[in-house]
């Protein structure tokens, strides 16, 4: 077998492993249109849904929202928002303890 194809399956193995990580520290996923939400994964309060839907709504944004795990806390990544929306995001997300987040149900498709 050449050696190149050892090198791309455990490069595959690799990129599976980094995506399986990754997705195991992010709560919440979502995706908006011109400020409603299309589609989500992941585990929130309704509470904290209703927020974050006002926020997108009120600036009409179309972009990705994620809230992952990292460092102990809670981080926003919305890298397709304005500046001012992902701060918006960001205050809403704060206000909810980490444990909170992460003992949130799951949402439904």
């Amino acid at each position: 077998m050449p050696a190149w194809v050892s090198f791309v399956f455990a490069a595959l193995v690799l990129g599976a492993l980094v995506l399986a990580a990754r997705r195991a520290t992010t709560l919440l996923d979502l995706t908006a249109e011109d400020g409603r939400v299309v589609k989500r994964r992941g585990r929130a309060t309704a509470e904290l849904m209703n927020e974050i839907s006002d926020v997108l709504e009120g600036a009409r944004a179309t972009g990705r929202v994620r809230l992952r795990l990292e460092d102990g806390g809670v981080v926003v990544d919305s890298p397709d928002m304005d500046a001012g929306t992902r701060q918006r995001l960001r205050n809403v997300v704060a206000r909810f303890p980490t444990a909170r987040l992460k003992t949130a149900p799951r949402l439904r498709p």
